[in-house]
């Protein structure tokens, strides 16, 4: 092996770490932007929150049995909210489209 073979490889792993620090720094730009749009998200999640409390509160407790026999899946509470998008995918797939041609018909 000659002196310029032996330089060449260290050359070529510079030219790696270097790709590699580049690709680092890439990553951590997204790293924090993706971290800054969570923080974003959390907020705007307990915005929503906050508002489907102060909904509730203003809705009583008068209209729960309305809540059960609607078809619309507009959840007043924020815990019935997972349950009403649950139960809507489930009825969806099981009830088909045939339903509402029925509720058309009649």
């Amino acid at each position: 092996m000659t002196k310029s073979e032996g330089a060449k490889p260290a050359g070529d792993l510079q030219a790696k770490v270097t790709g590699v620090k580049k690709l680092l720094a890439h990553f951590k730009k997204k790293l924090t932007s993706v971290k800054k749009q969570h923080k974003e998200a959390e907020k705007a999640l307990k915005k929503v929150q906050k508002q489907a409390e102060q909904a509730k509160k203003k809705m009583g407790g008068d209209d729960k049995s309305d809540d059960n026999d609607s078809d619309n899946n507009e959840a007043k509470d924020g815990d019935d909210a997972e349950e009403c998008d649950a139960g809507s995918d489930t009825m969806g797939a099981e009830a088909g489209d045939g339903d509402g041609a029925e509720e058309l018909a009649s």
